[in-house]
């Protein structure tokens, strides 16, 4: 049964502020530090904050937090395999669209079968695409995949701050 519409406002809202100030913190240290790669940081920050709508106000903290261990795990199950390939396969095409099909194919893989995993299993498909698929072409360069992975762990870390310096602000309906 889903929760009344007013019920559910007060953390609607907080999750919203969240969202903001991890995105404006984000943003600021991207601008400011000239840091590449950091748009991943501002997607994580919201893509997180994602719960479904009929969730109870008060139970949103846990799937949030489920969410940010799910996706550091997938990114970085992807990220260390990912960047461990691109010496072997050296840039040669063909090896790439292999090494890249048999990565999504394990993410979907992983993604269709339990639940408590599903999540894992998207972003180690999105984070494995995102190592192989650069740019300009194919490439043996890690750099590019590694800044992608540091944007998606400071938006984890800068998240998490926030949720913890606004987690008092619960208001009550």
């Amino acid at each position: 049964m889903t929760p009344p519409l007013e019920s559910v406002r007060p953390t609607r809202m907080l999750l919203g502020l969240q969202a903001a100030l991890s995105i404006t913190i984000l943003g600021s240290l991207t601008y400011v530090m000239h840091l590449l790669g950091f748009a991943q940081a501002m997607v994580t920050a919201i893509a997180v904050l994602i719960v479904p709508p009929g969730l109870a106000a008060d139970s949103t903290r846990q799937p949030v937090m489920e969410k940010m261990v799910q996706r550091v795990a997938g990114c970085l199950l992807a990220g260390v395999l990912g960047v461990a390939l691109l010496p072997l396969i050296q840039g040669q095409a063909m090896l790439c669209m292999l090494a890249l099909a048999i990565g999504v194919w394990t993410g979907c893989h992983v993604q269709t079968g339990r639940e408590g995993a599903s999540y894992v299993g998207r972003q180690f498909t999105i984070a494995f695409i995102m190592v192989f698929v650069q740019d300009h072409h194919w490439s043996a360069d890690p750099l590019p995949a590694l800044m992608r992975l540091s944007g998606i762990l400071a938006g984890i870390f800068v998240l998490a701050a926030v949720m913890l310096a606004t987690g008092k602000l619960r208001t009550s309906s």
